[in-house]
């Protein structure tokens, strides 16, 4: 599942992602994200810093602090290139920070190392 308010990169993550084996829901709007993320029930979650209302730093911090939701891998995609919204990132709960523009082969490694990691975790 990936939350940003540019409708641009979400269908370029949309269509790029894909090819890679990722089923792929966006969201554009976060007013819906608790309710997409009960129906959806990704593996994954990827969000923008600077969401409309509510930022990505919080929301990361919200999903950590779900019981439900604490294991769930969630990386950064930001254009914000500063050590301070990277470190707010990691201080939040994400488990990778990645800056746009990214290579979408270097996302998809990204996201199937964070899912590897939560199965081997969940079957030990």
């Amino acid at each position: 599942m990936v939350v940003d308010d540019d409708p641009h990169w979400l269908s370029l993550l949309l269509h790029q992602l894909q090819p890679h084996g990722f089923s792929v829901t966006t969201l554009a709007d976060p007013q819906s994200f608790w309710q997409v993320l009960q129906s959806v029930q990704p593996d994954a979650l990827i969000l923008d810093a600077k969401i409309p209302e509510i930022d990505g730093f919080e929301l990361c911090q919200i999903v950590r602090h779900d019981p439900h939701w604490q294991a769930l891998p969630i990386l950064f995609l930001s254009i914000l290139n500063d050590s301070k919204s990277q470190q707010l990132a990691f201080a939040a709960g994400a488990d990778d920070y990645l800056l746009k523009p990214v290579a979408m082969g270097e996302l998809a490694q990204r996201v199937c190392s964070r899912l590897q990691r939560v199965r081997a975790v969940q079957s030990a």
